[in-house]
């Protein structure tokens, strides 16, 4: 008989989300070396290239690709790194069970910690006993309030039934928590995702990030964080523009209505595109007609 594990919920006081499952999620991966390092995501997310870092991402590329199952495409995303890099972690990281060292030991102890939960967390001095101690005794909650959903909802300028449809959550749904009632988790991360928002976003609390199992960035236009996924990819680079591609829009169009410059160049650019696009059909229409009549 196969036996349940209990279910997974996030640390506020430790920082990082325990699972018990077989397969841990990505967020709870990257949360838990992060948390046993005390390196921060946006750190294993940066350009530094230090050698502790590139052990730390190392660790994390195996744990995500071994443990989480995860292909070399979707780990890269959470390291900040490309494909190739990734491999070179992975690879690195093979290396480094085989003949032991720091990579071997960080891999080993955070899988100490998805698999047996809080109780085996390191605790090497009293602050992270009493850390411990008090969060055995917290509760967990259900559900969270969120307080900013009406004030992202209206710049992001929907209404009520548009982010229902967008979430896939009744309207009266959506009224009664922009009233006050708490949430519950699943509702926060559809709203959270409807609106390409992390959940603290809208909760306040920046617990419930790591549950979403996913990465954030704040942008720096307009300050929210939000999924990895709404940041352009500098081409060539394993690196994210620092504005989202909402605020990037925004940007091009107020350039394109407001510089007559800028708006010429981008007709010609777009008349020059078109002109490619027709070009390249009539090549694979020209293509085929002679294939067929061969």
């Amino acid at each position: 008989m196969q036996v349940v594990q209990p279910a997974l919920w996030c640390d506020p006081l430790l920082g990082f989300q325990v699972s018990a499952p077989r397969r841990p999620s990505p967020g709870d991966v990257v949360a838990v070396v992060s948390a046993l390092t005390g390196i921060s995501l946006d750190t294993l997310q940066s350009p530094s290239q230090a050698r502790k870092l590139g052990q730390v991402r190392a660790a994390a590329a195996h744990l995500l690709r071994v443990d989480s199952g995860l292909g070399l495409k979707q780990v890269a995303p959470f390291l900040g790194r490309s494909d190739q890099t990734v491999c070179d972690f992975s690879r690195k990281a093979r290396v480094a069970l085989d003949n032991g060292g720091d990579i071997a030991e960080l891999i080993d102890k955070a899988r100490h910690v998805l698999d047996d939960g809080l109780h085996h967390v390191p605790t090497d001095t009293a602050e992270q006993h009493a850390r411990l101690a008090a969060l055995r005794r917290q509760p967990k909650p259900r559900a969270f309030a969120v307080p900013h959903l009406r004030a992202w909802r209206v710049r992001t300028g929907l209404d009520q039934a548009q982010l229902a449809e967008r979430a896939g959550i009744a309207r009266e749904t959506i009224a009664r928590v922009e009233n006050g009632r708490p949430a519950r988790l699943d509702s926060i991360l559809q709203l959270a995702d409807a609106l390409m928002l992390a959940p603290s976003e809208l909760t306040g609390s920046p617990d419930l990030g790591a549950l979403a199992g996913d990465v954030y960035r704040t942008c720096k236009d307009c300050a929210a964080r939000r999924p990895l996924r709404r940041f352009l990819e500098v081409k060539g680079t394993p690196y994210f523009y620092l504005r989202c591609r909402t605020c990037r829009a925004k940007r091009a169009r107020e350039r394109y209505h407001g510089d007559p410059r800028e708006r010429t160049k981008q007709i010609q650019r777009a008349r020059r595109n078109n002109a490619e696009r027709r070009q390249r059909s009539a090549e694979a229409s020209s293509d085929l007609t002679v294939a067929v009549a061969r």
